[in-house]
């Protein structure tokens, strides 16, 4: 598509519409027009991509998981059983907005100090480095859900927990008013020193009563 602001300040639009797009069309455009017997400057370019030209579908995941805390580290990982050189991470920002497309030579993509804004649906496509505008079919989506609170792991069940506002509260104070396993240990330890020494005193006694004796 193609368009100016003509004299009166009404915008010009001409459109150049493709149909049936195959993997020829696509590359990079500029458009170029004849304005008052000159032929204005070349626009700026647009980079046309196809997908679905290779019919590998990568899945995406992420570790340890779908579920991060602000300011947490999240590894999304897009995966394909066949070799590809250029792996695309795209996250979708809505029909107003362009998708938020990253390249790079594999397949781990790591978000570190995640924000609440990187929170999102996010798919993957392969593609190879010397054909750059031909990509891969999209992955399944994967929603990355980011959160306020920290999430904590669940050893037996390995899996995480989004603890809330009320949860945070009761552990808080269940671990400031309860007694902590220090303590309960250092009451052991003085419990098993106070045996220890009634121990020692019984022989020394015993011992000395058996002394006078003789």
């Amino acid at each position: 598509m193609w368009h100016d602001i003509n004299s009166e300040g009404a915008q010009d639009v001409v459109e150049f519409p493709l149909q049936n797009v195959v993997h020829t069309n696509a590359g990079t455009y500029h458009c170029v027009y004849w304005k008052q017997g000159v032929w204005a400057g070349f626009s700026e370019s647009l980079e046309l991509t196809v997908t679905g030209i290779y019919k590998d579908k990568p899945s995406l995941t992420a570790q340890p998981g779908p579920q991060v805390a602000s300011g947490g580290d999240v590894m999304l990982l897009c995966q394909t059983p066949h070799f590809y050189d250029d792996f695309i991470l795209c996250r979708d920002r809505g029909s107003s907005f362009p998708q938020d497309c990253s390249h790079q030579a594999h397949g781990s993509f790591l978000i570190s100090s995640v924000s609440l804004g990187e929170g999102g649906t996010y798919r993957c496509y392969v593609s190879h480095r010397v054909y750059s505008c031909l990509w891969s079919l999209p992955s399944d989506p994967l929603d990355l859900s980011v959160t306020a609170f920290p999430l904590l792991m669940n050893d037996s069940q390995h899996v995480h927990k989004v603890w809330s506002l009320n949860d945070l509260l009761s552990l808080h104070f269940s671990q400031k008013c309860g007694p902590s396993d220090y303590r309960l240990e250092h009451v052991i330890q003085l419990s098993l020193a106070a045996l220890v020494l009634l121990v020692l005193v019984a022989l020394l006694m015993d011992a000395w009563k058996n002394r006078r004796g003789l």
